[in-house]
């Protein structure tokens, strides 16, 4: 087993050896996220797939070339990763209260940064959601993972946890209190973190200023 794992890999780097495969994988996961870095994670992700014999290993004997073989695993990764991102959308924005703090008020020339800050906002909110449920609730924990892999009938999840079916609403309603409150701590730090980058921003101001004047004086 270990002498195949070690072949696969040896087959997939001489793949990538010259560097023309890796743009390709990049070019095709920027297409998928928008994002450098995010693509990078993305083809890293799908390569140690593609060399894990118990993942989804590629077959350098068989017909299917290693960029179709990844490309494809990429596709998978990406569509989990959007079911991900639109179930803790729900649950974020279940515990986002509706103020002007939390309306975007910004021109639709900022969408984009706009957009990007609202996925760095979740993944927060997701990362300690889910690390805080694994320390207290594994069973909400798992239910959430079932939920964002693109579960949506109770049975479903129950079978994927797994668990009782009557455990899945209560572990939902659970996942849903402890976002909110969640969402909730994150907005204020958002909201101390502008609070002190404005008071910087006042005091170079006046800085500034008085180094401007100074000669003058």
């Amino acid at each position: 087993m270990i002498g195949e794992a070690s072949a696969l890999y040896e087959a997939v780097q001489a793949e990538l050896a010259n560097g023309q495969l890796r743009a390709k994988l990049i070019k095709l996961a920027m297409w998928r996220t928008r994002s450098l870095p995010v693509a990078e994670d993305l083809v890293q992700s799908a390569l140690a797939h593609a060399v894990d014999p118990d993942g989804r290993p590629w077959d350098p004997k068989g017909r299917v070339s290693l960029f179709t073989h990844v490309g494809s695993i990429m596709n998978g990764l990406a569509m989990n990763a959007s079911r991900s991102f639109h179930t803790l959308r729900e649950v974020v924005d279940s515990g986002l209260a509706r103020n002007e703090e939390v309306v975007d008020t910004r021109p639709l020339a900022d969408e984009a940064l706009a957009e990007r800050e609202s996925r760095e906002f979740l993944r927060r909110v997701g990362d300690a959601l889910q690390a805080e449920l694994e320390a207290s609730d594994p069973l909400a924990a798992a239910v959430l993972r079932a939920s964002a892999s693109g579960l949506e009938r109770f049975a479903e999840i129950a079978s994927a946890v797994p668990c009782a079916v009557d455990q899945v609403e209560p572990a939902l309603k659970r996942i849903r209190y402890l976002g909110k409150q969640i969402c909730e701590r994150e907005l204020e730090a958002d909201r101390l973190r502008m609070e002190q980058r404005r008071k910087a921003s006042r005091r170079n101001l006046e800085m500034r200023q008085l180094s401007t004047r100074a000669p003058h004086e």
